[in-house]
């Protein structure tokens, strides 16, 4: 979601299934407050349809829905990093 949005890791975890009108997504940054609207590429709108919709959030956490912490993220993509070798990627680099 950070690569195929531009945003960061907390705005990311922020974005609701109804932010997501079909053809974009409509994100508020947490740390501009800037609401832009986000163009859904056809590898974005794959990776949202793979994307169980067990919550309000599209990054929800187990079968109970709730959002998805920035620990817990931060945390997979660690365990993703170290699994491929990319240790130098950190979470924050991956939407440049």
């Amino acid at each position: 979601m950070c690569p195929g949005t531009g945003h960061r890791i907390g705005d990311v975890l922020a974005m609701y299934w109804n932010d997501n009108d079909g053809d974009g997504i409509g994100v508020r940054q947490l740390k501009t407050g800037v609401g832009p609207w986000v163009p859904i590429t056809p590898h974005l709108q794959a990776v949202l349809h793979k994307r169980p919709r067990i919550g309000d959030t599209i990054c929800a956490h187990g079968k109970d829905g709730r959002p998805l912490k920035y620990s817990a993220a931060s945390q997979a993509v660690r365990d993703v990093r170290h699994a491929i070798g990319a240790r130098e990627c950190d979470i924050h680099g991956l939407r440049y």
